[in-house]
């Protein structure tokens, strides 16, 4: 019973990675297509889908991108990343992000706590 549960576990991950994986494809893909004609309010809808793929350390690097490009220009600009590259860069940033936070960092904590959860059953 118990390997059943764990093969069922297992699945749901892998559905879940899938499904992340294809919305970040998804949300690149739009940009790429609305890189070709550049509205400001699309394109914004796309920064916030990313963001939201990425939440929270997403929010965070957009806050850090935000204070970098008022860093490099001396101003605050409301223009969005435009070009293939610019595009692609900013794109695998939050892509790296939110990799690394649900399946990397996530998993890890959640390991952690639940080691420290049994360890202290087993004390008494």
């Amino acid at each position: 019973m118990e390997k059943r549960t764990w093969r069922f576990r297992r699945l749901v991950v892998i559905a879940i990675k899938v499904t992340w994986y294809g919305a970040n494809v998804l949300v690149l893909g739009w940009w790429l297509w609305l890189d070709s004609q550049p509205q400001f309010e699309e394109l914004f809808l796309v920064i916030i889908a990313l963001v939201a793929l990425s939440f929270p350390l997403g929010w965070l690097l957009y806050v850090l991108i935000g204070y970098l490009d008022v860093l490099l220009n001396g101003q605050i600009s409301a223009s969005m990343p435009t070009g293939t590259w610019t595009v692609l860069l900013s794109w695998s940033c939050f892509f790296l992000t939110g990799y690394l936070q649900w399946f990397k960092l996530a998993p890890y904590l959640v390991r952690k706590v639940r080691a420290k959860r049994f360890a202290g059953r087993h004390e008494v």
